[in-house]
């Protein structure tokens, strides 16, 4: 093996230029199929992206009551029923009917109950403090608010409201003294950017993150509904799980369906890989077939050489393996100039090779599945194409070269 590559790299230093055109043609091939893969895989992470800040993660399931009528009892049911079977991205996501006031002024009607969860279905940008984690298990409701509500009711920044503490009550009648009324603290832990999925504009300002909501907030007025992250294989069994929840007469209370888009687009991602698959093929093809045209005219040329060695022992193993070898090192040679400028370019045109709609993925590196995709076909490719020379001269024959 050590003779095959001595010889195949002598080969390559004695014809130069003959290398050099078998080897950029192969670069060529390697850069566009490594680009191509890598415009692939980018132009998917990037929809993931999209999806997760318009939907929610993928996938995103809504679960809702059917018939809008269910209790406490019943949402207790179904949360267990989920998490007994693995679903943990699960979060509350309702609206309940609630005061909101400030040194005795009313800001706000109507609160959104979330628990920490929600934070892992959907993307949640943090624009002033911090997203509640342990403070909703405390018994003081703790709670996040829209970004410019401050300002807009109460003349503060965002960030003069973290920290701030108000008042609820759930009492429907006017009142005029609200002194008289039973009131509950809420202390404001963060601020969040509207305009996703997570906090759309025309939702409540106010949103209470809790595991256990304030009993008061769960009247009989209340319809809980839930957002989920499952992975795409768990949708029908997330759904089958949440129609095992049954009323008095067997029919199911509640019902989830997908809130992302991602099945609705995954046809046009797959159509995108088979064109990439399709454009590889033909790049490496045009690839091979100048290694081909390179590797038949060396055989030709060293006809003379192949004969001699088989005079002087060489077995037709020997001089077999000794040309696929050497059109191995031309292939990893060009890898090894093709992949690192394929990385410069990927870099460099990121945001050109995805769409413009679509937001950059949070790298936007060479993909190293695309570098290995590109490498791998290569060596597949360079095998194919040295096998015609490498046969030729293998049956070189030693008469005729030495007559030659």
């Amino acid at each position: 093996m050590t003779g095959n590559l001595l010889s195949a790299w002598l080969d390559v230093r004695s014809k130069p230029l003959r290398t050099l055109a078998a080897i950029a043609g192969m670069a060529a091939a390697i850069v566009a199929v490594v680009l191509v893969d890598a415009a692939s895989v980018l132009s998917r992470e990037a929809n993931d992206v999209y999806l997760a800040r318009r939907y929610g993660r993928v996938v995103t399931l809504s679960i809702y009551s059917e018939s809008g009528l269910s209790g406490a009892e019943d949402a207790a049911r179904l949360e267990s029923v989920l998490r007994d079977n693995g679903i943990w991205a699960l979060s509350s996501d309702f609206t309940a009917p609630a005061f909101v006031s400030w040194q005795s002024a009313e800001v706000s009607r109507g609160v959104r109950i979330l628990n920490p969860e929600f934070a892992d279905v959907h993307i949640v940008d943090i624009v002033a403090g911090a997203w509640p984690e342990e403070t909703a298990t405390g018994e003081v409701s703790h709670a996040v608010v829209t970004a410019g509500w401050a300002n807009q009711m109460l003349g503060l920044s965002d960030q003069q409201i973290v920290g701030m503490t108000f008042d609820y009550h759930t009492m429907f009648d006017v009142v005029a003294d609200l002194r008289s009324i039973p009131v509950h603290p809420i202390v404001v832990d963060g601020v969040v950017a509207t305009g996703t999925s997570a906090f759309p504009a025309g939702t409540s300002a106010l949103s209470i993150v809790t595991r256990t909501p304030p009993a008061d907030l769960m009247t009989s007025m209340v319809v809980p509904s839930w957002v989920a992250r499952v992975n795409p294989g768990q949708v029908g069994f997330v759904q089958e799980l949440v129609a095992m929840v049954t009323d008095d007469t067997g029919r199911p209370i509640f019902r989830a369906m997908r809130a992302d888009q991602g099945d609705q687009l995954a046809p046009v991602l797959d159509q995108q890989d088979v064109t990439a698959r399709i454009v590889s093929i033909v790049a490496l093809t045009i690839g091979g077939l100048g290694i081909l045209g390179v590797g038949i005219a060396s055989v030709r040329e060293r006809a003379r050489e192949f004969g001699l060695r088989r005079a002087l022992g060489a077995s037709t193993v020997r001089v077999f393996t000794g040309v696929i070898v050497q059109t191995l090192m031309e292939v990893l040679i060009a890898a090894l100039i093709a992949i690192p400028l394929a990385a410069l370019l990927v870099a460099f045109f990121a945001r050109q090779m995805v769409l413009d709609e679509l937001p950059l993925p949070p790298s936007t590196s060479l993909p190293i599945s695309s570098a290995l995709i590109g490498l791998a076909g290569a060596l597949i490719v360079g095998v194919i194409a040295g096998l015609i020379p490498a046969v030729n001269a293998a049956r070189t024959s030693v008469v005729q070269a030495l007559r030659g």
